[in-house]
């Protein structure tokens, strides 16, 4: 969040990207968790939330090389990382005006409770409800144990 804070105070602003990204930074600033969103159908096969396990990199959103630790906590799929620790997000997973299906993580920790998470959440879905109120929408809970 320090990260999307320090951003928005060099811009002057918050950017403006398409509906579905402002909704969720919204909602990021709003709730003080890192939400991260990702167009579906790039995603191959299962997301899996992991330890990197090795050295590794990915093209985050704007073109900039992210390093990876083998300590690092990623989500990935077939072809390689979504985000790192959901602080960077991939170049190759990002929404456009033509994404149809959206996946979104939201990260919590000690301090974050499930249904505090799950509220921030459901304010998403409110949001993006008042752009497409015919959408389907489904929240699932994972935890790392």
């Amino acid at each position: 969040m320090a990260g999307f804070i320090d951003n928005i105070k060099h811009r002057g602003g918050m950017p403006h990207i398409n509906s579905i990204v402002d909704i969720y930074n919204l909602e990021s600033l709003r709730s003080a968790i890192a939400t991260g969103g990702h167009d579906l159908d790039k995603v191959n096969g299962d997301v899996i939330v992991t330890v990197s396990g090795r050295e590794d990199s990915f093209t985050a959103i704007g073109g900039s090389q992210k390093h990876v630790e083998p300590t690092d906590f990623i989500y990935c799929d077939d072809n390689g990382i979504l985000a790192y620790l959901d602080v960077r997000d991939s170049e190759l997973y990002k929404m456009s005006d033509d994404t149809h299906n959206v996946f979104f993580v939201m990260q919590g920790n000690e301090n974050t409770s499930v249904e505090y998470r799950l509220e921030a959440m459901r304010r998403i879905e409110a949001d993006l409800r008042q752009v497409n109120p015919d959408m389907e929408f489904t929240i699932e809970v994972a935890s790392v144990e």
